[in-house]
């Protein structure tokens, strides 16, 4: 009787050596995911994101074009500030916005279409700029319907709330902390 009750309480203390460790080495694992996971997303979503978002804030606060003195002002290059989208096309190739809060993608798909607009226009401007003989009131019109755009899309603003609001998100998806501008 003795010996049943020493392998009975071997066989228990077996099991549950085996249940805790089997435990253990799941939180291991949840733990090790979610950190991997986190990487992940600060590599591929938020960083290339954000720093694409700021950069298009800082190129709409400028003018369209720029004039860049080259080799000791020797010559003029001209400069257009035209928006990125890059980071944001990739990430939509390779379905990484699913991640995003459905307010937060929705909010990015209209300031990108937005943005996107823009681009044509400058592209326009470029066009116009390539001319043998450039047409100086068609450049003005561009110019004009661009800065035009820029304020009644709101952008700027735009742009400065959805950055927030991703850095608020990551912070409490705890991928990026503490990092806000």
């Amino acid at each position: 009787m003795d010996q049943t009750f020493t392998l009975l309480g071997s066989i228990i203390e077996a099991l549950l050596g085996v249940i805790v460790g089997f435990a253990l080495s799941w939180l291991k694992e949840w733990w090790y995911r979610k950190k991997e996971r986190a990487e992940f997303l600060r590599k591929r979503l938020f960083g290339p994101l954000i720093n694409e978002i700021t950069y298009n804030i800082s190129i709409l606060r400028k003018s369209v074009l720029q004039t860049l003195s080259v080799a000791l002002n020797r010559f003029e290059m001209l400069e257009f500030n035209e928006p990125k989208f890059s980071a944001w096309r990739r990430i939509v190739e390779e379905g990484t916005y699913l991640d995003l809060p459905p307010k937060i993608y929705s909010t990015l798909n209209s300031i990108y279409r937005d943005l996107e607009l823009i681009s044509k226009l400058i592209d326009k401007l470029r066009e116009e700029y390539n001319q043998a003989v450039p047409d100086e009131m068609l450049i003005d019109e561009i110019e004009q319907a661009i800065e035009k755009q820029k304020q009644e899309l709101d952008l700027l603003n735009r742009l400065d709330r959805v950055l927030q609001e991703l850095y608020e998100y990551a912070e409490r998806m705890h991928i990026m902390r503490g990092e806000s501008t």
